[in-house]
């Protein structure tokens, strides 16, 4: 809820920044689209940075209360840096959805809504993360660690998609040279999904906290379920595919079978 209020006041504050901004460098007689184009820009421009920098200084505030230290500059600085992409998936939606008709939008542009909006969400999390402990202090480690996830999350998604196609376009009767580049395409797609349902599950949902097993069957599942609705649903099921596979390390979490592993 605080950092709701926090995103409210910081949009608010972004406003009156762009309305002052164009009462300064637009004429009164201005052509009232020029006009409502700057402001827009504006108010893009100051919220954009406003309202990731409000968020990361109110977490670091939050952070401050729970571990026995003083506020950190630096860590508010690192939290506004993985804050910045948040605004990525809201503003595809305004200005590549909601301010466009139907036949105007951009092809596929739910599939990349959701990739966006998936994207914020992971830059959400790191940005406003409340611990214990310092999750933003140097540690080799840790950084070693996060490039394993990013690195293996990358390479299943990356297999995954191209099986999943290929059982896809397979079972369809699809051409050769149509699969290729179906292929590398999903691949594409595949990769970058795979780093945003890696990281949700391994930091998210496993709490950092994984065995060899729980992967095997996180991986498997995934790759089972992926095929059989690409073939029920078509090829764009690969886009479902990482919610499922959140679902599926969500159980896995709590099965009795993991517990007792």
């Amino acid at each position: 809820m605080r950092y709701l209020f926090t995103a409210l006041a910081a949009l608010f504050l972004s406003t009156v920044i762009s309305f002052i901004t164009i009462s300064l460098f637009v004429s009164r007689d201005e052509n009232p689209v020029v006009g409502g184009l700057f402001w827009l820009f504006a108010l893009l421009a100051a919220g954009t940075l406003i309202v990731p920098l409000s968020l990361a200084i109110t977490a670091e505030l939050v952070e401050r209360e729970i571990q026995p230290r003083h506020f950190s500059w630096a860590n508010a600085r690192k939290r506004f840096l993985l804050a910045m992409p948040i605004p990525i998936g809201p503003l595809y939606a305004v200005v590549f959805v909601l301010m466009r008709v139907a036949d105007r939008r951009p092809r596929h542009w739910f599939e990349i809504l959701v990739l966006l909006n998936c994207v914020s969400a992971v830059f959400a999390y790191l940005a406003l993360r409340i611990s214990n402990y310092s999750f933003f202090t140097p540690s080799p480690a840790r950084l070693i660690e996060f490039l394993k996830v990013v690195m293996g999350s990358s390479a299943v998604g990356f297999f995954i998609a191209v099986l999943q196609t290929c059982v896809t376009f397979g079972v369809r009767g699809v051409g050769l040279d149509t699969v290729r580049w179906a292929c590398l395409l999903m691949a594409i797609f595949g990769g970058m999904l795979g780093i945003l349902t890696g990281l949700v599950v391994y930091y998210v949902i496993l709490q950092s906290h994984v065995t060899v097993k729980q992967l095997l069957i996180i991986t498997v599942g995934s790759l089972i379920v992926g095929c059989l609705g690409g073939i029920i649903f078509d090829w764009y099921f690969i886009f479902a595919t990482p919610f499922l596979s959140m679902y599926i390390a969500w159980g896995v979490k709590g099965s009795l079978f993991t517990r007792a592993a």
